[in-house]
C-alpha cells in the first residue's frame, strides 16, 4: 500500500508541475500573443533574424513545442520555408533553456512552498479584476506557484537515498560513465520526455534526482540529451495530416535534435569538461553534499550550452539539411494538377493555447484571397478588350479561380470561428468578426467577377458589337473599379486609418457617379436605338455588377478600419 501512495504521489506531482508549467505558458501567451505576433513576421528576415525568433517566442511563452508546433502550422501554411524553419526551430532549443534556469535557481535555492504560495497570493486578488490583461498575469503568477508546488511534491515523492540502499545501488551502477550506461540514460530521457509530451517537467525530474543524489553527473547529462530527442514528438504528432512542407519541418526538428544529441553523446566527456570549465565548483571531485549544491546550475549549464553548441554547429549547414530532407521527402502532388485550397493549421492550434498567434496568419490569407479577386477583375479586362478572340482558357482559369475562393471562404470562416470560441475574449472577437467580413466581401467580388466574365462571354457567343464610346466607357469602369479594388488590397495587408478609410470613400463617390453616368447612357441607347435591345441590357448588367465591387470594397474599408480604432 506504501508503495502505490508513493507511485500516486510521484505521477501525481509530475501532473501538478505540468498543469502549473501549462498555466504559465498560457498566461505568458495570451500576455505577449501581440508581441509574438510582431516578432513571427521577421522569421522571413534574415537567418540569424530567424534563429533570434525562436528564442524570443519560446522564452515569452515558456513552450518549446508550442513553437516548433507553429512553425509545423506556418510551413503547412506556406509562410515560411523550409530553411526558415529550421533556423526558428534551433532557436527554440535554446529559448527552452529558461525553464531549466528557472527550476535550478529557484527550486532548490529558496524555501520553494514559500515562493509559491507568495506567488499564489499575488494572482488572488488579481483574479477578481476584469481587465483581460490583469488575469493573464494572474495566470502567469499562479501558474508558476503551481509549478514550484509541484516541484515540491517531485523532491518529497522522491525516497531518500539512505532508505533504498539496494536501489540507490541500482542508480550508483546507471550512473558510471560507460558507454552502454550513458546510451541506456538517453533513451531512458526520450521515453519519458515522449510519454509526458513536456520537457521541462523531465528536466525538472532530472535535476530533482540529481540534487537528491540518486544520479551523477553523466547519468544526468546523458537524460538532458535524451530529453531534446523526446521533445521532437510533439511536432511530428503536429504534423500529421498537413501537407509536406509542414512534414518537412517536422522531421528538421527531430533530426536536429537526434544528430546533435549522437554527437553531444559521443564527445560527453569533453562537452561535460567545457561545462565544468564554466560553472563554480567542480562536479568530477566533489562531495555529495557539495555536489547537491552545484548540480541543479551545472544541469542547466550544459542544457544550453549543448543546444548553443549544437546551433552554431549547423548553423554553416542548414540549407544542406533542408535539401537533404526534402531529398527525402519529395513533392508527391504534380503541381499542375488545380489544387482545392487548403490552410490546415487546426492541428498547430489545438497543440497552442493562444489562438491571437495565428491572427497575422489569417490576415495573411485573407491578403492572398484578396489577390485572387484583384487577379480575377484583370482577367476580365482581357477578356472584355479582346471581343474577337476566342477566350475560353480565360474563362476556364476564372470559374476554377472562383471556385478555389468558395474553398478559401469555408476554410478560414471555419478557422476563425474554431479561434473565437478557443480565447472568447471581446478583442479577439472583434478582430475575427472584422476578417469574417472581410472574407465574405471578399469572396462576393470573386462572384461578380466570374459573372462579369459570362456576360463578356455571352456578348462573344451571340455577336453583340459595343459601339467604340460604349466600349471605352465600359473600360474606363473596369480601371476605376480595379483602382479601388487594388487600394483596398494595399491595407488589406496593413490597417485602414479613418483617412484610409475617407479615401475608400472618395472612390466609392466616384464609381457611383460614374455609375449613374453610365446608366444614362444606356438607357439613353435604348431610347434611340431598338435594333439589338439584349446588346444594352448586357452592357446595363455589367455596369451594375461592377458598381457592385465598389461596394464590397467599401465594405471592406469600413470593417477594417475598426481594427485602427
Amino acid at each position: 500500500m506504501k508503495i502505490v501512495a508513493g507511485i500516486l504521489q510521484f505521477f501525481g506531482s509530475i501532473g501538478l508541475f505540468i498543469f502549473g508549467m501549462k498555466m504559465m505558458s498560457q498566461g505568458l501567451q495570451k500576455v505577449a500573443g501581440k508581441r509574438i505576433e510582431s516578432i513571427l513576421h521577421f522569421m522571413t528576415g534574415h537567418r540569424i533574424v530567424g534563429i533570434l525568433t525562436g528564442v524570443l517566442v519560446t522564452i515569452l511563452i515558456q513552450s518549446s513545442s508550442a513553437t516548433t508546433v507553429m512553425v509545423v502550422g506556418f510551413a503547412n501554411a506556406g509562410f515560411i520555408n523550409l530553411v526558415q524553419a529550421i533556423n526558428v526551430i534551433m532557436g527554440a532549443n535554446i529559448g527552452t533553456t529558461v525553464s531549466a534556469w528557472i527550476v535550478s535557481l529557484f527550486g532548490f535555492k529558496f524555501d520553494i512552498v514559500l515562493v509559491a504560495f507568495l506567488l499564489l497570493f499575488i494572482s488572488f486578488p488579481m483574479q477578481f479584476v476584469k481587465k483581460e490583461k490583469v488575469l493573464n498575469i494572474a495566470d502567469v503568477f499562479a501558474g508558476l506557484g503551481i509549478l514550484f508546488i509541484g516541484l515540491f511534491f517531485i523532491q518529497k515523492a522522491i525516497p531518500d537515498v539512505s532508505e533504498n540502499v539496494a536501489l540507490f545501488e541500482f542508480f550508483r551502477r546507471l550512473s558510471e560513465p560507460t558507454v552502454l550506461n550513458m546510451i541506456l540514460c538517453t533513451v531512458l530521457g526520450m521515453l519519458i520526455t515522449g510519454i509526458i509530451q513536456a520537457s521541462a517537467a523531465s528536466m525538472a525530474l532530472t535535476i530533482t534526482l540529481a540534487y537528491q543524489g540518486w544520479i551523477g553527473p553523466y547519468a544526468a547529462c546523458a537524460l538532458c540529451l535524451g530529453q531534446n530527442i523526446g521533445t521532437t514528438i510533439t511536432a511530428l504528432l503536429s504534423s500529421i495530416g498537413t501537407n509536406v512542407n509542414a512534414r518537412r519541418a517536422a522531421v528538421a526538428h527531430t533530426l536536429f535534435n537526434v544528430i546533435g544529441s549522437v554527437i553531444a553523446l559521443i564527445f560527453l566527456k569533453p562537452l561535460m569538461n567545457l561545462v565544468n570549465y564554466i560553472t563554480p565548483g567542480d562536479v568530477f571531485t566533489a562531495t555529495s553534499t557539495e555536489l547537491s549544491s552545484i548540480l541543479p546550475f551545472y544541469l542547466s549549464m550544459f542544457h544550453t550550452i549543448f543546444n548553443v553548441l549544437n546551433t552554431l554547429i549547423f548553423f554553416p549547414f542548414t540549407k544542406y539539411l533542408a535539401k537533404f530532407i526534402e531529398t527525402i521527402l519529395p513533392e508527391t502532388e504534380s503541381k499542375d494538377v488545380k489544387k482545392k485550397y487548403a490552410f490546415s493549421v487546426s492541428s498547430a492550434i489545438s497543440y497552442s493555447s493562444t489562438p491571437e498567434l495565428y491572427l497575422g496568419a489569417v490576415r495573411d490569407e485573407i491578403a492572398k484571397l484578396g489577390e485572387l479577386t484583384l487577379g480575377m477583375i484583370k482577367d476580365f479586362r482581357i477578356v472584355i478588350s479582346h471581343p474577337n478572340e476566342d477566350m475560353g482558357d480565360v474563362v476556364n482559369k476564372m470559374r476554377a479561380d472562383e471556385d478555389y475562393a468558395d474553398d478559401m471562404q469555408d476554410v478560414l470562416t471555419s478557422l476563425c470561428v474554431k479561434l473565437m470560441k478557443q480565447s472568447p475574449s471581446s478583442g479577439l472577437v472583434n478582430k475575427l468578426t472584422c476578417y469574417i467580413r472581410g472574407i465574405d466581401e471578399l469572396e462576393s467580388i470573386t462572384d461578380s467577377c466570374f459573372t462579369l466574365v459570362c456576360d463578356a462571354k455571352k456578348r462573344r457567343d451571340e455577336g453583340y458589337v459595343f459601339s467604340k464610346e460604349a466600349e471605352t466607357r465600359i473600360l474606363y469602369y473596369v480601371d476605376m473599379v480595379t483602382e479601388y479594388l487594388s487600394y483596398i488590397n494595399e491595407h488589406i495587408k496593413t490597417s485602414f486609418s479613418k483617412n484610409d478609410l475617407m479615401k475608400a470613400y472618395e472612390f466609392e463617390n466616384k464609381i457611383n457617379k460614374e455609375r449613374s453616368s453610365l446608366v444614362d447612357y444606356v438607357e439613353k441607347r435604348m431610347q434611340v436605338s431598338s435594333d439589338n435591345i439584349q446588346k444594352e441590357l448586357l452592357l446595363f448588367d455589367m455596369t451594375r455588377h461592377l458598381e457592385h465591387i465598389g461596394d464590397f470594397c467599401t465594405n471592406i474599408a469600413q470593417s477594417y478600419s475598426k481594427l485602427s480604432a
